[in-house]
């Protein structure tokens, strides 16, 4: 894994839309970037990102690809992830 010295929040944002007014109540709002992993197995970077409350993980590359993590080190593609949380209401943390 590689922490950049400046994030990078386009592909948070492309799947979960930017972080908007003074209230910060978009979702993007609550995300600490954690970094970026070279995934060779899919040819990408796969952007790293924490939410404050949940402490939970959302991996993104810059399609809006989601991404798991998984036990051998490496990330697994979540297919339709974030059509699937949009279309039942759920929340994409």
């Amino acid at each position: 894994m590689y922490v950049d010295q400046e994030p990078n929040w386009a592909p948070l944002e492309r799947a979960l839309g930017q972080c908007r007014g003074e209230d910060h109540t978009s979702p993007i709002c609550h995300y600490m970037y954690m970094g970026q992993f070279d995934s060779a197995r899919y040819g990408v970077w796969i952007y790293l990102y924490k939410d404050s409350v949940t402490r939970r993980y959302v991996n993104v590359d810059v399609a809006g690809n989601a991404y798991r993590f998984v036990e051998d080190g490496d990330y697994e593609r979540l297919p339709d992830y974030f059509a699937a949380c949009s279309q039942f209401g759920n929340s994409t943390k």
